[in-house]
């Protein structure tokens, strides 16, 4: 039986419903969350919602497409798209989201960067807290193309070691330290 090619209308319609069910699953964790739950369900719902919100930004790249348009992306979402497309990187998909916000071209650009500095034979990993996201197994020297790519976004960087620490200077409570 032969297919026929995918109507534009109708997979932005999938995307649409797609978005839709899960801004409901959002809505269903922040009701949870404010209910009255056992204190050690709290991390799993957290869990949940850091998931959520990775698939969330997946699918909005996926019918993103205009380098000057701005963008506020989980940076654990991008490079899951780099991983998926043979990069040596690896995100967790339950760790605590790293917004980045900037030209579409520029978030880019730093992913290429962070994805190039990537050590020989290392693979490289996302650590994130409340304001702050480290890149381990990286080059050090090749890390610090990453650092010029991280503030033309609005990131603080800087590199120690193997590892490229960004800080997100729009987050609550996050120190300008360069």
């Amino acid at each position: 039986m032969k297919e026929d090619p995918p109507d534009p209308t109708a997979r932005r319609a999938l995307w649409h419903d797609l978005r839709g069910v899960l801004a409901a699953a959002h809505a269903n964790v922040e009701f949870i969350g404010a209910a009255a739950i056992p204190e050690e369900l709290r991390p799993v719902l957290e869990e949940i919602e850091h998931e959520l919100r990775l698939v969330s930004d997946v699918i909005a790249q996926l019918g993103a497409r205009d380098a000057s348009r701005t963008v506020d992306v989980d940076l654990r979402a991008l490079l899951w798209f780099a991983a998926r497309s043979g990069a040596r990187t690896r995100i967790d998909p339950t760790a605590r989201p790293f917004l980045v916000h900037g030209r579409a071209s520029d978030v880019a650009a730093l992913v290429d960067a962070i994805v190039a500095a990537v050590a020989p034979g290392a693979v490289g990993t996302l650590d994130t807290e409340q304001a702050t996201c480290t890149v381990h197994g990286l080059d050090g020297d090749a890390a610090h193309a990453a650092v010029a790519a991280a503030k033309a976004v609005g990131l603080g960087a800087n590199v120690k070691g193997d590892a490229l620490i960004l800080k997100n200077l729009r987050e609550p409570g996050a120190k300008r330290s360069e």
